[in-house]
């Protein structure tokens, strides 16, 4: 099974701050059985490679 989001930000201290936060802390915990995690429970990220851009 694969998890999958996406998401953009325009400003990394405004994402830092979402991270901190005590709803964002237990959807980690919550989604932790099924999600790659770091040691802090944070979701484990990786760039994608673009393959369509469409404008």
């Amino acid at each position: 099974m694969q998890l999958f989001a996406y998401a953009e930000i325009e400003d990394e201290v405004k994402w830092n701050a979402i991270a901190n936060t005590e709803v964002c802390q237990r959807w980690w915990a919550h989604m932790g059985d099924i999600m790659e995690s770091n040691p802090d429970n944070s979701p484990k990220a990786v760039d994608l490679t673009e393959t369509f851009h469409l404008g």
